[in-house]
């Protein structure tokens, strides 16, 4: 009970941290939270990335579409310990889907995939 308290803090310091970065457009306080290989989805770029890479192309994302608006629709988790986020994000009037997943044992939580889509709602 005591680990997965732990774990669910550890999600819930790092979704907060990840929702202020997305909300400021910040790719630098982003990717502190990537794993050394992310698989990123960027609109219509998807591929599997170094850590370095996905802040650098995250980071050219913000600064194309700087970000107004950002807010958190739904949040879940695994029985396998990880867990998700999907959020819009708006900018410049256009609305964008989210999505992150988080994996990794107790305090090492880290960004598997990031997405950033078109939201066609």
């Amino acid at each position: 009970m005591k680990i997965l308290f732990c774990v669910l803090l550890t999600i819930a310091t790092i979704s907060g941290d990840v929702t202020k970065a997305l909300s400021a457009g910040n790719a630098k306080a982003l990717a502190i939270h990537f794993n050394d290989n992310v698989d990123l989805t960027i609109l219509d770029d998807e591929d599997v990335y170094s850590k370095i890479q996905a802040e650098q192309i995250v980071k050219r994302f913000f600064s194309s579409h700087p970000v107004q608006k950002y807010e958190v629709v739904h949040v879940g988790n695994a029985k396998d310990g990880s867990a998700f986020e999907i959020g819009k994000l708006t900018s410049k009037g256009k609305v964008y889907r989210t999505y992150y997943l988080l994996k990794g044992n107790g305090e090492k939580q880290k960004i598997h995939q990031f997405r950033i889509e078109d939201d066609n709602d």
